[in-house]
C-alpha cells in the first residue's frame, strides 16, 4: 500500500550556489529604496551561524537602525525592534 500517489504534491526543496544567493539577497534588499519602503536592519547572534549583515546591505541604508539581536530567531521578540519599526510609523 502507497501513501504517496503520482497525483498528490510533494515538497520540493530548491537550493542555491553562494553567489546566486547573495545576488538574490541584494537585489531584494535594493527593492526597498525603489519603493520607498522604512528600512529597519537587524541582525541575529553575529558570531552565530547567520554571521554579520552584509556590508553591501548596510551601505545602501547608511541612515536606517540596526538593531543586534542576541540569538532570537523572530526579530519581533526583540523590543529594541519592535521599537524601531513603530517609529517607521507604517
Amino acid at each position: 500500500m502507497s501513501y504517496i500517489k503520482p497525483t498528490h504534491r510533494t515538497m520540493q526543496v530548491r537550493d542555491f550556489d553562494t553567489v546566486t544567493y547573495r545576488n538574490n539577497m541584494l537585489a531584494h534588499s535594493a527593492i526597498a529604496s525603489l519603493f520607498n519602503i522604512p528600512i529597519v536592519l537587524t541582525t541575529s547572534a553575529e558570531t552565530g551561524p547567520n554571521g554579520v549583515l552584509p556590508k553591501e546591505i548596510a551601505s545602501m541604508y547608511p541612515s536606517a537602525p540596526l538593531i543586534r539581536r542576541n540569538g532570537e530567531v523572530d526579530a519581533w521578540d526583540n523590543s529594541e525592534f519592535r521599537d524601531a519599526v513603530r517609529a517607521q510609523n507604517k
